[in-house]
């Protein structure tokens, strides 16, 4: 299954990939394909791109693109695998680094992130998954990261006014902050009732 989901491109270009998730293998595929439009260096009137990638959060192997010279619209083509089961997928954040190289120097351009949940990558039960994406370049994801890679508690509230009984329910919660190697750890949620600033229960 594939499909495409694009950005509007910023100031500072945009970068194309897919991605592709075979379920069997518990294999996390990203092709970074090209980019297109980065500004020019204005000490060498060219660019000279390579592409950081990480999957976030966790702690598996970050990788880079070999570096195009000489191109504003480079091509790569390169492949880049992360072992993750599909469970694990909901809260993982693609994180992209556009870096242009001048001589021994690395510059970094922008940024760019990737919610596989948003993209649609645990959608279904399909052996096969896969999505070609483009996404703007930004000068900072910093806000953009923290909103994507929050803990997140579901609950429900009920109230009956006779007997007056109060009803919370824990739905579902999701600790992306816990990486793979420590899930094993139990997690509970603690609930205080307040009055004001008064600990009812």
């Amino acid at each position: 299954m594939e499909d495409g989901i694009s950005e509007n491109q910023g100031s500072l270009g945009r970068i194309g990939l897919r991605i592709t998730y075979r379920k069997t293998k518990a294999e996390l595929q990203v092709k970074i394909l090209r980019a297109e439009s980065i500004p020019t260096n204005y000490k060498t009137q060219t660019a000279n791109i390579s592409i950081k990638i990480s999957l976030l959060p966790s702690k598996l192997p970050k990788y880079t693109t070999t570096v195009v010279e000489d191109s504003l619209n480079p091509e790569f083509n390169e492949d880049f695998t992360f072992l993750i089961q599909k469970e694990e997928i909901p809260g993982k954040v693609i994180k992209l680094t556009l870096l242009d190289h001048d001589r021994s120097q690395k510059k970094v351009i922008g940024f760019a992130v990737l919610s596989l949940e948003g993209s649609g990558m645990v959608v279904g039960e399909q052996e096969l998954c896969v999505r070609e994406v483009w996404l703007s370049v930004k000068e900072s994801v910093e806000e953009e990261l923290s909103n994507l890679l929050a803990d997140r508690l579901e609950l429900s509230l009920r109230y009956d006014p006779e007997p007056g009984r109060l009803t919370l329910g824990i739905l579902v919660s999701r600790i992306y902050s816990i990486v793979t190697h420590d899930k094993d750890s139990d997690v509970y949620v603690k609930v205080t009732l307040f009055e004001g600033t008064r600990v009812i229960k």
